[in-house]
């Protein structure tokens, strides 16, 4: 509900501007529904990247809370591409890879006393590595 005072001439200004720029979004507003791995909907989220998303392409993004890949995001359909676009960017700002190993050749990965882990980390460090056995 919208509730505007003021003098009668500039409230029926301000409704025929607000019926007429809601007759605009009806007509050019839609949505579009998009798949993301649920482990980066993290960095989607972070930082408040769903408000920079919004303030960046006026397209607002919904993130399910019940464990869906389906993201979806709603706005005017010019906008949507670009909002896609920096969805995307957002969700592939980390990547997150597991790989496998065998538990006996761990050990041989990891170094002595964690060496080849460190010398990694050292050689990249905006990496994190987790050795998991299992």
């Amino acid at each position: 509900e919208i509730i505007i005072l003021g003098e009668k001439e500039k409230v029926m200004s301000c409704i025929q501007l607000l019926q007429s720029k809601c007759r605009y979004m009806e007509e050019n507003f839609s949505s579009i529904q998009v798949e993301v791995r649920q482990t980066q909907h993290k960095y989607i989220e972070r930082g408040g990247g769903i408000q920079d998303i919004f303030d960046r392409t006026d397209v607002w993004v919904e993130i399910p809370t019940d464990g869906s890949q389906t993201i979806k995001l709603f706005g005017l359909e010019d906008k949507l591409s670009q909002a896609l676009s920096v969805l995307f960017e957002k969700a592939n700002s980390i990547k997150t890879v597991d790989l496998e190993c065998p538990a006996w050749l761990l050990k041989f990965v990891i170094g002595k006393n964690g060496d080849n882990i460190r010398s990694l980390s050292e050689k990249y460090p905006k990496t994190t590595i987790n050795c998991q056995s299992e």
